[in-house]
């Protein structure tokens, strides 16, 4: 398992499990301490005053309990960084773990994102940076109004699938570095027809 995504003010009563992604060469059981640093969207250190980090040599995982308060003021992507401590002056980083820290807003969440559409195969980490990408896509074209339109939601829907096609058939446009940054792409001619309807004008007789 690794770590869930969450809403922002979450405060998570269950553990959660992180996989070591670390070299079976290395033993395990020389590192008694496991030391924790998170970062939220912006680059800022969280603290993690209260939070556990307990290291499972055998399973190669360290169980995360985040405590109290909440670890979760923003929304966006967090980073998690365990290092394994050792005696003496040992000490190994692991790869950092990614996850989604959502908001309750109008546009599209994970949630909403599978229901209406049943071929999102993809992990959260994937589907959050897709839809954010489209929301950017769709701001930059739509006309300015207040709140968030039916359809603004649904071209940004549109929009995800079709960056998420158009990567997975192997265009030379990547999802990124670690699959988790997103090309942003042309908005096609349907999804800007559904921003921006074209107003028909009568035919004069």
């Amino acid at each position: 398992m690794t770590i869930a995504s969450h809403w922002v003010h979450d405060v998570p009563l269950r553990t959660e499990t992180v996989e070591l992604e670390i070299s079976d060469d290395v033993d395990l059981t020389l590192f008694p301490a496991v030391e924790g640093v998170l970062l939220d969207p912006l680059g800022q250190d969280v603290s993690l005053t209260g939070a556990t980090f307990t290291l499972n040599a055998e399973e190669r995982e360290v169980v995360v309990s985040w405590g109290v308060p909440t670890r979760f003021e923003v929304a966006g992507l967090y980073r998690l960084q365990l290092t394994l401590v050792g005696f003496g002056a040992i000490r190994q980083r692991t790869a950092p773990a990614l996850f989604v820290v959502e908001d309750d807003t109008a546009w599209h969440t994970l949630d909403s994102a599978r229901r209406e559409w049943a071929d999102a195969d993809m992990e959260d980490v994937q589907l959050y940076t897709l839809l954010t990408a489209a929301k950017e896509a769709v701001l930059a074209y739509a006309p300015a109004t207040v709140g968030v339109p039916l359809r603004f939601k649904q071209a940004q829907l549109m929009q995800t699938r079709a960056v998420w096609n158009a990567t997975k058939a192997g265009s030379e446009d990547s999802i990124g570095p670690e699959g988790f940054s997103v090309r942003v792409y042309p908005l096609d001619k349907n999804i800007r027809q559904l921003l921006r309807p074209k107003t028909v004008i009568p035919a004069m007789f």
